[in-house]
Formats: C-alpha cells, sequence, structure tokens
C-alpha cells in the first residue's frame, strides 16, 4: 500500500540557501493555506483502394439522431472538447490533407505521412497530428490506423533518430522577479503589469488561468485575496478550486498589488488584467497567453537575461523551483499549483537553475 507520508522534491545536495527559517523569500504558511476548492468535409474519402491519396472525395454522413434534435446535439458535441485542443486538431487535419492525406487513412498513408514529415516537425508535433487523427476516424467509426504496429514503430523509430527533448522555459526564479519589481514604474500599465506578474507567480497559475482571471473571481480576506479558477487546462468539467494569495511585507506582496491596480479602477467588473494601449484599457478583452509571454519576455530583457529563454509558463515553473530550492514540501506546493502527480511537479523544477537536483 502507498505511503500516505508526505513526500519531498529531491533537492541538490551542495545548494546552501542564506535565507533560512521565516526568513525565506517563499512564505511556507501562505502554500499550506490554499485549498482545493475547417471544414473537414475534405478529408472523408470513401474506403477504395482505387482512390488515390490526392483525390479525396467527400462522404455524406448519415444523421443518427432524429432531425428536430440536430442542432442540441451538435451544440453538446461542440462543448465536449475545449477550444483550444479543436484548434489544433483542426491545424494537424489541414496539414495532414496538404500533404495529401484523407481520411479514413491506412496506416501505410498515415506511417509515409510520419516518415516524410519528420524532417520538418519534432516527435511531439507528429504525436499531436497522431492524435488528430486517431480522433476524427474515431468519430467517425472509422478503423483506427494509428494504432498499427506500423505506425507505432515508425514514431519510435522517429525519436530514437531525432530525440525526443522538449524545449522548456527557463523558470523566473523568486530572485530575478524581485529585480523586476524593482524596476518597474508606478504607471498604470505597469502597476497591472506588477498585478498580474505577482498573482501568476505566487499564485502558481497557467497561462491561461491567470490571462482570463475575472475581477468578480477575486475575493478579498482578511490579509489575503482568494482566487476562485472557475475552470482550468485540468478541470474542463469546471468543478472549480480556490487559489489563495497572502499578504507579505516586501515588495513581492500580490496582495498590495493587486489592491492598487483595482484601485485605480481601471479594469471594471471585467477581465481583472484587461488589454491597454499606453495607460489606458482598450475595451474589456482579457489578455491572450501570447502577451503575458511577450510582457515576461519584456521584463526579463529589462534587467539583462536573455528574453528568448524566457515565456508566460516561467512564472509557474518559477514558483515551483524557487519553492523547491526554499525546502517547502512537495505537498505544500502541490496545493498551491494543484498538480496531482508528484512525478509531474517534480518536472516543473528545472535543473538548469538547479543542476545538482535529482529528478529520479
Amino acid at each position: 500500500m502507498p505511503s500516505c507520508e508526505p513526500r519531498r522534491l529531491c533537492l541538490p545536495r551542495k545548494v546552501e540557501l542564506d535565507i533560512p527559517g521565516t526568513t525565506s523569500l517563499l512564505d511556507a504558511e501562505a502554500i499550506s493555506t490554499a485549498s482545493a476548492c475547417l471544414d473537414l468535409s475534405s478529408f472523408w474519402r470513401p474506403m477504395s483502394d482505387n482512390i488515390v491519396l490526392s483525390e479525396p472525395r467527400a462522404v455524406r454522413a448519415e444523421p443518427s439522431v432524429p432531425a428536430t434534435a440536430d442542432a442540441l446535439v451538435a451544440h453538446y458535441l461542440d462543448a465536449a472538447r475545449a477550444p483550444n485542443t479543436r484548434r489544433a486538431y483542426d491545424f494537424d487535419l489541414k496539414d495532414f490533407g496538404d500533404w495529401g492525406g484523407a481520411v479514413p487513412a491506412s496506416a501505410d498513408d498515415v506511417a509515409r505521412y510520419l516518415a516524410e514529415r519528420a524532417a520538418v516537425l519534432r516527435p511531439s508535433t507528429l504525436r499531436r497530428r497522431l492524435a488528430a487523427l486517431a480522433s476524427v476516424h474515431r468519430d467517425k467509426s472509422f478503423p483506427d490506423p494509428t494504432k498499427t504496429t506500423l505506425v507505432r514503430r515508425v514514431l519510435q523509430g522517429i525519436e530514437r533518430k531525432h530525440g525526443t527533448s522538449v524545449r522548456q522555459a527557463e523558470p523566473l526564479l523568486i530572485g530575478d522577479l524581485a529585480r523586476i519589481i524593482a524596476v518597474m514604474s508606478g504607471s498604470p500599465r505597469e502597476c497591472r503589469d506588477k498585478a498580474l506578474l505577482l498573482t501568476g507567480f505566487f499564485g502558481a497559475l497557467r497561462r491561461s488561468e491567470l490571462v482570463t482571471l475575472r475581477v468578480s473571481q477575486v475575493e478579498a480576506r482578511p490579509d489575503s485575496l482568494a482566487l476562485c479558477i472557475a475552470r482550468s487546462k485540468v478541470d474542463q468539467t469546471g468543478q472549480g478550486r480556490v487559489i489563495v494569495l497572502r499578504a507579505r511585507a516586501d515588495a513581492l506582496c500580490p496582495v498590495r498589488a493587486v489592491t492598487s491596480w483595482l484601485s485605480l479602477g481601471l479594469a471594471g467588473s471585467g477581465a481583472l488584467f484587461p488589454r491597454m494601449v499606453s495607460s489606458s484599457v482598450s475595451g474589456s478583452d482579457h489578455l491572450s497567453p501570447e502577451s503575458l509571454s511577450r510582457m515576461v519576455k519584456h521584463y526579463t530583457a529589462r534587467i539583462g537575461l536573455d528574453p528568448n529563454r524566457y515565456s508566460g509558463h516561467s512564472l509557474r515553473s518559477g514558483f515551483v523551483t524557487s519553492a523547491a530550492l526554499s525546502g517547502i514540501d512537495a505537498t505544500l506546493i502541490a496545493r498551491q499549483t494543484g498538480h496531482r502527480s508528484q512525478q509531474v511537479l517534480a518536472g516543473y523544477v528545472r535543473s538548469t537553475a538547479c543542476p545538482e537536483i535529482d529528478h529520479s
């Protein structure tokens, strides 16, 4: 039976911290109090061996439900998959079609597609292409060619030949975050940016969670703020969870930063971090994940770091790495990040920032 005792992240054997006990830049108590609260028709083709890949023909699918229920069924079918996933799969299937593929595809078709695309696409991208092909075959009740031995072996060969390493953004460590905050001005735009960066870091939020926060999701509490995350990448059904940001006595206080931003009255009742042009809010739309990445790159460059090594994800990974280096228990870190897997959480502790960390 698995042990119920808290597990700890493996820490560097020789790293010495000069921030002992309660003087740590990270507040362990703050963490421990956080609680869980294309139209694809051009790709269909009849299953006939005499139809070449470059000339796919459309197949009309007969309705399987009464006509009066079609719109309602389609509405819920559309809601079954996240918009980002649908867009990604549409792009993947378009690439397969541009190559000359059609659905249903044979194992030979898919294997040739992988082999030819291996020169220009990463193995991780090819895996997503296969996921899209598998999904569309299942949706149309066609045999899934991606599960065949041929396709799996070809992908394994590509991974062995080209490698499977994934480029990861550097974590924005708490010391570097402090340097960024120190050079920020008091302008409305940088007041918003300061609140966003500190919320993203201490909330350990995913990019999509951070940029889509709304004012109505923020609850003021004594010496803290509660963020109600209604839906996330790993919570597509909207069970939700609550993340607590605790007040701090230093310049990195996320509570004071958010409160100061809201006191300007620019956020209104819409997006917590709206788009801005100069010092004025541009509509009620929230920032995009891409805008967040550009912001992180901008401020890392300002303090002399290489901006190409950082992205919007650097805030979340920076929190985890900084917390691990401060000796905070992995279970407490996971409460803030929402991780259910200790193995996945350990992967957030970047070895580039902590070269002696053992991830085994």
